[in-house]
C-alpha cells in the first residue's frame, strides 16, 4: 500500500483506463465525473474521508467506467495495488463491509436519478399529447436534471466507457430498476463472509456491474431530454427517433415496479406473510397512560404491518425512494440500533404480544431491511 498525495484538480485516474489499484481517502475529497473535460461532464460523487473508490474496475476487469479527481490541495490516498487487496480485505473485513455499502449506496442513488429522469420523460410526452405548455414544477426538474449538461452527439458507450456515437442508436434502457436493495446488517455480512465469502464477491460483482449499466442509463436519458429541450427552444419538431427514444424511457418510468415486487424480493414476500399472520390476530390490549406516554425501544420482528394502511394497498404500496432514504440516514448514523429516528414509530400491543404498525411503516421497512435490532416506538392503545 502507497500514500499518494494529490493536489487539487489533479487526475487521479481517467474514464476507459485500465484499472489496477482501487483507493481509500485519507484526507481531502475527490469528485468521480463522467465525460471529465467534455461537452457531457456530469459529477457522480463527492467523496471524503475513510471513503472508497476504484474498487469497481478491480471487481468486474471492466475499463474506469468514470473519471477521478482531486478536489482539494494535499488531499492524501492510499493506493491499494490489485494483488494487495484479498489480503487487505482479509485482515480488514470491516472495510469490505463498509465498501459495499457505500456501492449499494451508489447503486440507489444513480437509479433514483435515473428514474426521476424517466419520470420527466413520461410528463414531457403528457404535455405534448395534451398540447399543454410544460408546469413549472417540471421546468424546474428538467433544469435540475440538465444543470451543466450540453448537448453532444456521442455518450459513453456501455463497454469501454469511451465516447461512441450513439445519435441514431437505440437508448441505454434496463430491464427493470434493481430490485434488490437490502443491506445486509454487519452480523449477516460476517456470518456470509465466513460461511460463503464466494457469495460476497458474487454480490460485488453483480452490483458493480448494475451501477456501470445504470450510469449508462441515466447518461442516455438525459441525452434524450436534452435533445428535446433543443428543438423546443429552436421552434423545430422533434425527429421520429428522438420521439420514439422519449416513449421507451417514459415507459421505463410507467412500468417501474413497486418497491420488491421486481422478480418478488424476499421482503415482499415478508410483507404479503405478515398481512396473512396479523389477520385474526389484531386484538388490542389496554395499556396505562403512563405506558402510552413512555417510548420504547422494540425490535422490528414484532411490528406487523397494518392491513388497513395505505403500505399495505396494492394499488398504492411500499415507496422505495422512501425507504431507501431512511436506510440512508441508519448508514449515515452508523447503525445506531433505537436512536435512528427521532419520531418513534406509533404502534397498538395487540392480545398476541405483538404489534400493529400505525404510523412508520416506512421507518419500519428501512430498519427490517437494514438489520436493526431495535428502534423507538411509543404505545397508541386506549
Amino acid at each position: 500500500m502507497n500514500h499518494i498525495t494529490y493536489h487539487a484538480d489533479e487526475v487521479i485516474f481517467r474514464q476507459g483506463e485500465s484499472a489496477s489499484t482501487m483507493y481509500k481517502i485519507q484526507s481531502g475529497s475527490v469528485g468521480i465525473w463522467l465525460d471529465y473535460g467534455g461537452k457531457g461532464e456530469t459529477k457522480l460523487a463527492e467523496l471524503e474521508p475513510g471513503q472508497f473508490f476504484g474498487e469497481m474496475g478491480l471487481i468486474d476487469d471492466a475499463p474506469r467506467s468514470a473519471t477521478a479527481v482531486s478536489q482539494q490541495d494535499n488531499t492524501v490516498l492510499d493506493a491499494i495495488p490489485q494483488e494487495e487487496c484479498l489480503g487487505f480485505f482479509q485482515k480488514n473485513p470491516e472495510l469490505l463491509f463498509c465498501g459495499m455499502q457505500q456501492m449499494k449506496a451508489r447503486l440507489r442513488r444513480i437509479s433514483r436519478d435515473y428514474a426521476e429522469a424517466c419520470r420527466a420523460a413520461n410528463d414531457v410526452l403528457e404535455a405534448k399529447r395534451t398540447g399543454q405548455e410544460k408546469s413549472h414544477s417540471l421546468e424546474h426538474r428538467l433544469s435540475k436534471l440538465l444543470a451543466n449538461f450540453e448537448l453532444i452527439e456521442s455518450q459513453p458507450s456501455s463497454d469501454t466507457g469511451k465516447s461512441a456515437d450513439r445519435q441514431d442508436a437505440a437508448p441505454v434502457v434496463p430491464k427493470d430498476l434493481p430490485a434488490e436493495t437490502d443491506v445486509l446488517s454487519e452480523e449477516a455480512f460476517y456470518a456470509l463472509l465466513q460461511k460463503d465469502p464466494e457469495k460476497i464477491l458474487l454480490i460485488l460483482k453483480q452490483t458493480s456491474s448494475r451501477i456501470r449499466e445504470m450510469n449508462n442509463a441515466y447518461f442516455a436519458a438525459r441525452s434524450v431530454l436534452a435533445r428535446n429541450e433543443a428543438a423546443e427552444t429552436k421552434g423545430e419538431e422533434i425527429s421520429d427517433d428522438l420521439s420514439r427514444q422519449l416513449e421507451q424511457f417514459s415507459r421505463s418510468a410507467s412500468e417501474k415496479p413497486r418497491y420488491g415486487t421486481a422478480g418478488g424480493s424476499s421482503f415482499e414476500k415478508y410483507i404479503q406473510s405478515d398481512l396473512a399472520w396479523t389477520e385474526g390476530r389484531r386484538e388490542l390490549v389496554r395499556v396505562s397512560l403512563f405506558e402510552r406516554r413512555k417510548v420504547r425501544l422494540l425490535a422490528p420482528s414484532t411490528m406487523h404491518v397494518n392491513p388497513d394502511d395505505e403500505f399495505a394497498q396494492p394499488s398504492i404500496g411500499p415507496c422505495d425512494h422512501i425507504i431507501d432514504e431512511y436506510i440512508d440516514t441508519i448508514r449515515e448514523l452508523n447503525y445506531q440500533s433505537g436512536h435512528i429516528f427521532e419520531e418513534p414509530i406509533l404502534v397498538n400491543k395487540m392480545a398476541c404480544g405483538e404489534y400493529l404498525i400505525l404510523n412508520g411503516h416506512h421507518r419500519w421497512a428501512a430498519a427490517m431491511k437494514a438489520g436493526l435490532s431495535k428502534v423507538r416506538a411509543s404505545l397508541a392503545n386506549p
